[in-house]
């Protein structure tokens, strides 16, 4: 993977997360492979397979209020020729349409192989 291929994975990684928060997980699970595996920050919130992942999504849509990403620092560290590592740390805030204030730090990291057509 070249810098190019490199920043435009990071950038879709960008979009994915700002669209996650702001509630249309459609387009994020359309980027989804389906042996996907997610992690969230809580002991309960482990995740296998693109049904399992759907379903959380489904479940947590019900309680997410739309938010936005503050000082957003993303980068991508090739692994080998058709792999990389997505590294990423940000704010997330409650939007002032959602009523009340919530602001926290979170990081994430995604594993992509190239030649697959999704994450």
């Amino acid at each position: 993977m070249n810098r190019l291929v490199l920043n435009e994975i990071v950038e879709l990684t960008k979009e994915c997360l700002k669209k996650f928060f702001r509630l249309d997980h459609d387009f994020f699970l359309s980027h989804c492979d389906e042996d996907i595996s997610c992690v969230g920050q809580l002991y309960n919130q482990f995740f296998n397979g693109l049904e399992e992942v759907k379903a959380e999504m489904l479940a947590f849509k019900k309680e997410q209020k739309p938010c936005r990403l503050l000082l957003q620092d993303f980068f991508a560290a090739r692994i080998s020729s058709n792999s990389c590592t997505v590294f990423g740390r940000y704010i997330v805030t409650t939007d002032e349409s959602s009523g009340y204030f919530f602001a926290g730090y979170a990081k994430m990291l995604v594993y992509l192989e190239q030649g697959r057509q999704r994450v």
